[in-house]
């Protein structure tokens, strides 16, 4: 019996991401930062303050702190959409995308809160779409390891950026 011998092919060291498919990810982004900043108004307008900083509540940490349960809130709901957003479009890892997004951008909806309503919107879905695009371009390295080392190597500089 013959036997041959198999070539194997040198698997690259990344995946490669077409223009069309970072595209895609950076309007995903994007509308997930719009819807944000939409649900963080939400929050913060319609079940934070009525319910922290009522008369009959009246606690001055509560309702100091409605901004940032408000965006805290916001940040998580809008993470589990882009989940299920990023999983609909094959994207390579994107649990890990949707984690470091997240924990790189916690809190910079309270950042944009003395801007235009027009005006945050449009910083958000820039920043999101941004976001969502660098990570989904830093996790396609094919070894875990090094993906999750740099993934979170650049959501310490982006934290450090923001702050």
């Amino acid at each position: 019996m013959a036997t041959r011998k198999v070539v194997e092919q040198k698997q690259p060291g990344a995946l490669i991401m077409s223009q069309g498919d970072g595209l895609g990810i950076f309007v995903t982004g994007a509308v997930v930062g719009i819807v944000a900043v939409v649900l963080y108004v939400l929050l913060d307008k319609y079940l934070f303050t009525p319910t922290l900083c009522s008369e009959t509540l009246r606690v001055a940490g509560r309702c100091a702190n409605k901004l940032n349960f408000a965006s805290a809130l916001a940040m998580v709901l809008v993470a589990l959409g882009a989940l299920v957003a990023l999983v609909h479009r094959r994207v390579f890892r994107p649990l890990l995308v949707v984690f470091a997004v997240t924990v790189a951008l916690w809190n910079t909806l309270q950042l944009t809160a003395s801007l235009p309503w027009w005006g945050s919107v449009l910083l958000m879905a820039l920043v999101f779409g941004l976001a969502y695009l660098l990570f989904a371009w830093v996790v396609q390295v094919r070894d875990f390891i090094v993906a999750l080392v740099l993934s979170v190597v650049l959501v310490v500089v982006i934290r450090l950026m923001l702050y």
